[in-house]
């Protein structure tokens, strides 16, 4: 089976893009891939607990993540990127953590990557 890693680089809200790669990845995992989606950059922030997107007329991201496992998609998320914005493991719903060099195999293993 091929490997696809989703790199999710966005902030939750503003644009869809971090959406985007959610339902590209759900699209991949149902063609029988192994999808790795993995948050980055500004993306960590879809990840942190108790989002109140309903202002926006959107639907938490978080709560989207937090139910991926059923999809037989794997979550992780760049530990750098979390520190570089004073975030830690407790503000996240649940994801596993990545090294940098974690991630830099990551991407060096996978099939294709794809960057949202």
């Amino acid at each position: 089976m091929k490997r696809v890693v989703i790199l999710s680089t966005k902030a939750p809200y503003g644009s869809s893009i971090n959406a985007e790669g959610f339902r590209a990845g759900l699209g991949l995992a149902f063609s029988e891939f192994i999808v790795d989606i993995v948050l980055v950059k500004d993306g960590v922030y879809a990840l942190m607990k108790e989002q109140s997107p309903q202002d926006l007329n959107m639907k938490s991201l978080a709560e989207v993540y937090q139910n991926i496992a059923q999809f037989n998609i794997n979550l992780f998320f760049d530990m750098e990127s979390l520190r570089r914005r004073g975030l830690n493991g407790q503000d996240l719903v649940a994801a596993q953590p990545l090294a940098a060099d974690e991630l830099k195999a990551k991407l060096q293993t996978a099939d294709a990557v794809l960057t949202f």
